[in-house]
């Protein structure tokens, strides 16, 4: 079961939306070696594939907040619930309060693997902001067709988006580096 969780996880068809994540200007995608580098398509297509990822935003004292969040890509951005769904004090979360007062954020998506040959991470850079009540509706929508979870009334009380601006990524499998047609931006 496990063994079929972990290549339902890599082998997912790539969602027909992965084109709204690519704004006018293009990212740049680098690596950390020409061994390890992950072009923009397969950055791409692990954001869309992937089922969660960490969100790192600055709190204003203590420096560095990370949090598991689900999101979904909608308009060119990745929205980022705040739901009822999971059990929580209050849905005035300290993520809305780090963006209002500093919007640089990143999205970390990553897959892990006792075989290490098959790790891999990419990360979203860009700004975020709280999306307005008025707008929810679509955003709702697109995270309701990713997690039924979202599917009842009120199940999203707020949602941050964030603007991708740049993309870097890694993988330990060496044919990563030569997905797609184009060598990645530097």
């Amino acid at each position: 079961m496990a063994q079929l969780l972990k290549r339902a996880l890599v082998d997912r068809p790539v969602p027909a939306i992965l084109s709204a994540i690519r704004p006018s200007q293009p990212f740049k995608c680098v690596g950390l070696s020409t061994l390890g580098l992950v072009n923009r398509d397969a950055c791409c297509e692990r954001v869309c594939s992937a089922r969660h990822g960490v969100l790192a935003t600055r709190h204003v004292l203590r420096g560095v907040d990370a949090v598991p969040v689900t999101y979904a890509v909608h308009g060119g951005g990745l929205v980022i619930p705040v739901d009822r769904v999971k059990a929580k004090r209050t849905t005035d979360l300290q993520r809305l309060a780090n963006v209002a007062a500093d919007p640089r954020c990143v999205l970390l998506v990553e897959f892990w693997d006792e075989d290490w040959t098959r790790l891999w991470w990419v990360r979203v850079h860009g700004r975020a902001e709280v999306l307005a009540p008025a707008s929810l509706g679509p955003t709702i929508e697109a995270l309701a067709a990713r997690y039924p979870q979202y599917e009842s009334p009120g199940a999203i009380t707020k949602a941050l988006c964030l603007w991708p601006e740049r993309l870097s990524g890694w993988s330990a499998m060496p044919q990563d580096a030569l997905m797609g047609s184009r060598r990645p931006e530097a």
